[in-house]
């Protein structure tokens, strides 16, 4: 069975858009328009764009990251390594040592960062980390051989350049720039938006948006069922951190 379904929306058809939703003349080239309610639609897509990055963590913006910790020299008590380019935050949670199959244990507070250097208490267990002055800090990284550092994060690149795909940024500016996440919302949120922009009421678009932002946040990648029985906590030896092999002799 065929389907044709439009999930997300590019730069001119989020202004074409908000224009047909408010009544407005559709330009024939709305990036490049020097209408100013034009140009106040495009502001307000890219603003309604920032809004939902920060509301939640959309499983369309979710990325893995990997880095490779090891120390300039043996007994470097802490090393900061680059985070990815497009880093926002992190989804929590999803921190680990992969080789040593046990989560990595942070954020760190600086207060108890600053208490493992001074007092010389440097842990060894796992990889411990902060993110600080935009870096991912390690206590005491691995020498000579390094340890994969590995988590999920959301991506600050919600827009597919119109001429690289490849290319994923947070401003939209061309006509055939696309937005990564849902179409519709981005456009009823930028309605709403270009509404706020002129003083004019907004009740009817608020609940337009929140309508589609209700259906639409979280629904898309299924929930865990809780049991009220169990018991939280990682336990210190199981499935989760036991070797593959060498059971047994």
């Amino acid at each position: 069975m065929p389907f044709q379904i439009n999930q997300q929306v590019s730069f001119s058809e989020g202004i074409a858009n908000i224009c047909r939703l408010v009544g407005f003349p559709v330009p024939p080239d709305p990036a490049g328009s020097g209408d100013p309610a034009v140009i106040q639609m495009g502001v307000a897509l890219n603003q309604a764009a920032a809004e939902l990055y920060a509301l939640r963590d959309w499983q369309e913006l979710r990325y893995q990251m990997t880095i490779q910790v090891v120390a300039d020299f043996a007994g470097q008590q802490e090393k900061g390594f680059p985070l990815p380019e497009d880093y926002g935050r992190f989804v929590d949670v999803t921190q680990w040592a992969q080789n040593l199959q046990w989560p990595g244990i942070g954020p760190i507070s600086p207060q108890s960062w600053m208490s493992f250097l001074v007092n010389k208490m440097l842990p060894a267990s796992s990889l411990y980390w902060q993110v600080r002055n935009d870096k991912l800090f390690f206590l005491l990284p691995p020498f000579p051989a390094a340890q994969p550092f590995v988590a999920y994060y959301i991506s600050r690149g919600w827009i597919m350049d119109q001429d690289n795909p490849l290319l994923l940024k947070n401003i939209a500016t061309k006509n055939g720039d696309m937005f990564v996440l849902d179409g519709l919302l981005i456009s009823l949120f930028g309605r709403l938006k270009w509404l706020e922009y002129k003083g004019f009421d907004t009740s009817a678009a608020a609940r337009d948006y929140q309508v589609q932002f209700d259906s639409r946040a979280g629904n898309d990648e299924g929930a865990m069922v809780y049991n009220l029985s169990s018991r939280g906590g990682i336990p210190l030896l199981g499935m989760r951190n036991i070797s593959d092999t060498g059971f047994g002799g």
